[in-house]
C-alpha cells in the first residue's frame, strides 16, 4: 500500500513538473490557455455515418439497408420466463395477458420478429402496455446483435464532424501527451452499454485515445454494499431505471461494470488517466444518480473530476441529458412538456414513459415540468441548460422554469450544435459550432426574461450584458397573448392549460442571417 501511495505521489509530481516545465517554454499564454476549465454542452442529434444511421452517411458508404442490423426479438420459453420480473404488483393481470398473447404466437414453433411486427401481433395487448412495460417485453425477447460501426469520415453534416473534433481539440489543449485521452460516460442511457461502440469509435477516429467509463446508477447504488449487490447489478438496474437482463446481451461490459463495483479504486484511476470526459444522452437523472452518493452529497468521481477540471486539466463535454446534468448547483432541467409547463414539482426521477397508462404517476403527472434543486454536476456554473431547443419548442418551458424557480440564467442548444464555454475570471468566453443556433436565456425580474440567439461562429461573454442592435427581433406571442413584461407570467399561465401550443419558432431564417457570424437575436419581454 505505502508503495503504491508513494508512485501515485511521484507521477502526480512528474506530472506537475512536466506541466510547468512546458508553460515555461511556450510563455505565460499557453499556461492560462491551458488551465481553463472548458466545457462543451451539445443540444443532441449528433448524428455520426454508422452502418445502423446510413442516411447520416455521404453516397457510398454503408449504402446498402441496415434493416439486418435491426434489433430481433425471439419468442421461445426462455424469453417468456424472464417476463416473470419487473412488473408493477398492480399490473400482474396486464404481464399475465402478455405472456398469454406470446404463447399464441408460439403455438407452432418459436419465431423471431423485428419491432414492428412483434407490436403488430400483439395488437391491442401491446398497444395497452406503457412504455417501460413495453420495454421490459423487449429487454426479455432480445437477441444480441452486431456492433455498430462507424465512420466519422463519411458523416453526410459537416457539423457534426465539427462537434467532435471541437472536443478531441479541447482535450488536446490540456493533454500533456500529444494525442489526448477521452473518457466516454454511457449511463444517461437506460442501456448503458447500447452506445459505447458509437461513442468511442467516432471519438477514435479524432485522432483521440478512447476508453469507456464502466459507471451507472446500479453500480453507485450497488458500492452501498458491494459484497451482496455487485452480483445483482441486472437486478438493481431493472429496479431503478427499467433496464433488464443487459448481461446477457452485453457480457463483456457487464463483467467491466462488476469490476468497477468491487475495486474503489478503478474509476478513479481512469479520470487520473484522461483529458476529457464525455456524457451521452438519454435520461440526466440517470447520469446524476451514478455522480452522486445516496444522501445527495458528491461521490468521490466527482469530487475528483471537479478538482482537476477546476484546475484545467480536463475538459468536460456531453449531449443531450449529458449537457443538461452539466448544469450548476443551482438547479437542474429534468423533463417536461416541450413547449410549456408549471415548474411547480420537485422531483429526483420524472415519472416512467406512460406512467398515466399503468397508473404509476405517484401523483406527478407524465409531463409536468421537474427540475432538481440540488443542480447538476457543476461543470457549466452559471445556469440550467436546456437541449433539443428550437426543435422541440422549448423556449416557454426554459422561461417558465428560470421565472417559477428564480434562476437566474439559462441556455437552450439546438440540436447538432454546440457551445463551447471557456473560463475566462469569473465567466466564459462561449463560441457556437453547429447547424443551429444557442439561446441565452436570463431572468431580468419576477416577470420578465431576456432572449438573445447566437448562431455558428458566434462568439460572446457569459453573463453578459444582451446584445442590441441591428438584429433586434420581435416580441413573441403565446396562443395569442402578446407577451411583455407585464404579461409574461399571465401568458404562460394561460398556456399552461390549453393543449400544447405548435411548437414556437423565434424568428426567422432572413433575421438570422442578416446578423452574420456573431451575431445575436434579442427578445426582450
Amino acid at each position: 500500500m505505502l508503495l503504491l501511495q508513494f508512485l501515485d505521489s511521484l507521477v502526480t509530481c512528474m506530472r506537475l513538473s512536466l506541466f510547468v516545465y512546458v508553460a515555461l517554454l511556450l510563455g505565460a499564454d499557453a499556461l492560462a490557455a491551458s488551465s481553463r476549465a472548458s466545457v462543451l454542452l451539445v443540444g443532441g442529434n449528433m448524428t455520426v455515418c454508422s452502418d445502423r444511421s446510413p442516411e447520416a452517411c455521404t453516397p457510398g458508404f454503408f449504402a446498402t439497408s441496415a434493416a439486418h442490423l435491426a434489433a430481433r426479438y425471439r419468442v421461445d420459453s426462455e424469453g417468456i420466463a424472464r417476463l416473470s420480473t419487473g412488473w408493477l404488483e398492480h399490473r400482474s393481470k396486464t404481464r399475465d395477458s402478455v405472456v398469454e398473447a406470446l404463447e399464441a404466437l408460439r403455438k407452432d414453433g418459436d419465431v423471431d420478429l423485428d419491432y414492428s411486427e412483434l407490436a403488430s401481433k400483439l395488437g391491442a395487448t401491446w398497444t395497452g402496455l406503457a412504455t417501460f412495460e413495453q420495454e421490459r417485453v423487449t429487454d426479455a425477447l432480445e437477441l444480441p446483435s452486431a456492433t455498430e460501426r462507424t465512420l466519422l469520415t463519411a458523416t453526410k453534416e459537416p457539423k457534426t464532424r465539427a462537434i467532435l473534433d471541437t472536443f478531441s481539440g479541447m482535450a488536446r489543449e490540456v493533454s500533456l501527451r500529444g494525442r489526448p485521452r477521452i473518457l466516454v460516460f454511457t449511463g444517461s442511457s437506460r442501456d448503458p452499454f447500447a452506445s459505447v461502440a458509437h461513442y468511442t469509435e467516432a471519438f477514435s477516429q479524432t485522432e483521440a485515445k478512447v476508453l469507456w467509463m464502466p459507471l451507472d446508477m446500479a453500480v453507485r447504488a450497488a458500492q452501498r454494499n458491494p459484497a451482496v449487490d455487485c452480483e445483482r447489478l441486472d437486478v438493481i438496474r431493472g429496479e431503478l431505471g427499467g433496464a433488464h437482463d443487459r448481461t446477457r446481451l452485453n457480457r463483456m461490459r457487464a463483467e467491466q461494470m462488476k469490476s468497477a463495483c468491487t475495486n474503489t479504486r478503478m474509476l478513479t484511476d481512469l479520470l487520473l488517466w484522461t483529458d476529457a470526459v464525455f456524457f451521452n444522452g438519454g435520461d440526466q437523472s440517470f447520469t446524476r444518480a451514478a455522480w452522486f452518493n445516496a444522501d445527495g452529497s458528491p461521490s468521490a468521481e466527482l469530487e475528483l473530476l471537479r478538482k482537476r477540471h477546476a484546475a484545467g486539466e480536463i475538459v468536460i463535454g456531453g449531449t443531450s441529458a449529458g449537457a443538461a446534468v452539466l448544469a450548476y448547483s443551482g438547479a437542474m432541467m429534468v423533463s417536461g412538456q416541450d413547449v410549456i409547463g408549471k415548474a411547480t414539482a420537485i422531483e429526483t426521477q420524472p415519472p416512467r414513459l406512460g406512467c398515466a397508462v399503468a397508473d404509476a404517476c405517484a401523483g406527478t403527472p407524465e409531463f409536468a415540468l421537474l427540475y432538481h434543486p440540488g443542480g447538476g454536476l457543476g461543470s457549466f456554473d452559471q445556469g440550467v441548460i436546456d437541449t433539443h431547443f428550437s426543435e422541440r419548442g422549448r423556449e416557454w418551458r426554459l422561461a417558465r422554469l428560470l421565472l417559477d424557480a428564480e434562476l437566474p440564467l439559462g441556455l437552450g442548444v439546438d440540436e447538432t450544435t454546440a457551445v463551447r464555454l471557456d473560463r475566462v475570471d469569473k465567466g466564459y468566453l462561449a463560441t457556437v459550432v453547429g447547424v443551429g443556433s444557442v439561446t441565452v436565456v436570463t431572468r431580468r425580474d419576477k416577470d420578465a426574461v431576456v432572449l438573445q440567439r447566437f448562431n455558428h461562429g458566434a462568439k460572446f461573454e457569459l453573463p453578459g450584458k444582451p446584445i442590441k442592435g441591428k438584429c433586434k427581433g420581435k416580441a413573441l406571442t403565446a396562443v395569442g397573448v402578446p407577451v411583455d413584461s407585464g404579461e409574461l407570467r399571465k401568458a404562460l399561465d394561460a398556456a399552461s392549460e390549453k393543449p400544447a401550443p405548435t411548437p414556437l419558432r423565434i424568428g426567422d431564417a432572413a433575421a438570422g442571417e442578416a446578423c452574420g457570424v456573431g451575431g445575436a437575436l434579442l427578445w426582450e419581454f
